[in-house]
C-alpha cells in the first residue's frame, strides 16, 4: 500500500482509478499517526499492540482473550503472545472465567491500570495534535465520510463478518 508500482507493460495502471490519490492521502495520515503513537509509546515502555489491549480493558476490564482479539481486529494467536509478556511484566493477570472453565478473564492490574492511562495521555496529545490542524466541522465532515466508506466496505462482505485470523 505505500507505493503503487505497475508491472512494465502497464506502469499507471492505477492511475485512473477515481479517488485512488485521495486514498492513499487517508492511509499515508493513518500510517503517520501510528509511527508517532508507537514512537512516544515506547518512551513508557509499551508497543502499539500492548497499548490497544490496554485501551481494551479500560472500556470493558475482565475481557476473554477472544474478546480482546475481536475489539482490535487481530487474530486471537496475535493477543496470546501480548498477553504473555504483558502477564510477565505484572500488567494484567489471567483469571478462570466465571462460567466457562475454557476460557480467562484478563485483568489489568494497578500497575497496568498506571501503564494504561499514561498511554491513555499520549493518545490524548497524539489527538490533539490532530485535531488544532482542523476545525470542529471538518472534524465531523471527516467522520461522517469515515463511516460512509467503513459501511460500504462492510456491505460489499455480503453479510459476512469481517474478521482478521
Amino acid at each position: 500500500m505505500n507505493q503503487i508500482q505497475g508491472d512494465t507493460e502497464q506502469p499507471h495502471a492505477l492511475a485512473n482509478i477515481a479517488g485512488l490519490s485521495d486514498w492513499l492521502t487517508v492511509v499515508s495520515t493513518y500510517q503517520v499517526c501510528e509511527k508517532v503513537m508507537s514512537r512516544r509509546l515506547m518512551e513508557i515502555g509499551l508497543t502499539l499492540a500492548q497499548y490497544d489491549v490496554f485501551a481494551s480493558l479500560l472500556v470493558k476490564d475482565g475481557q476473554t482473550q477472544q474478546e480482546i482479539a475481536e475489539r482490535n481486529l487481530v487474530a486471537k494467536s496475535n493477543v496470546s503472545g501480548i498477553l504473555k509478556r504483558m502477564q510477565a511484566n505484572n500488567w494484567v493477570q489471567r483469571l478462570p472465567h466465571h462460567s466457562d472453565a475454557r476460557k480467562n478473564q484478563v485483568k489489568l492490574t494497578a500497575s497496568g491500570r498506571q501503564l494504561a492511562l499514561q498511554g491513555v495521555a499520549i493518545q490524548k496529545q497524539v489527538i490533539k495534535t490532530m485535531c488544532d490542524a482542523i476545525t470542529v466541522q471538518e472534524s465531523a465532515a471527516a467522520a461522517d465520510i469515515c463511516r460512509k466508506m467503513r459501511t460500504a466496505l462492510l456491505s460489499s462482505t455480503d453479510g459476512e463478518q469481517v474478521a482478521v485470523d
